[in-house]
């Protein structure tokens, strides 16, 4: 079992990480709506809009860009879209199209993004 320290350490990582993805997704254009969403389908990360495109990033803060993708399960890239879909219609933008974006936030605060 893990130190309590160590988990506390390892949420505010991820924290910072979704910090700073939505400081520069700002940067690139994005218009950050929400953090943290949550539905019944599941949490996103980040929602965000770009030329009419509904966004949800889920951030992954890794030490090792290796297999970063695979961090995100098929499973779970359909319960964020679940929930996408869920807010877009709860929302004025259930017409926009959608798109789930996957950033890797090495240690060193470099991101990789990933469109699918």
């Amino acid at each position: 079992m893990q130190p309590k320290h160590h988990k506390k350490w390892h949420l505010l990582k991820g924290k910072l990480a979704e910090s700073w993805t939505s400081i520069i997704l700002t940067f690139k254009g994005y218009r950050v709506l929400c953090r943290n969403y949550k539905s019944y389908y599941g949490e996103i990360d980040i929602i965000a809009v770009r030329a009419n495109t509904l966004c949800a990033i889920e951030v992954k803060y890794r030490k090792s860009s290796e297999n970063f993708l695979e961090a995100v399960s098929p499973q779970q890239q359909a319960r964020i879209l679940n929930s996408l879909q869920f807010f877009a219609n709860q929302s004025r933008l259930r017409h926009h199209p959608t798109q789930l974006i996957i950033a890797y936030v090495s240690q060193y605060g470099k991101i990789k993004f990933s469109k699918w």
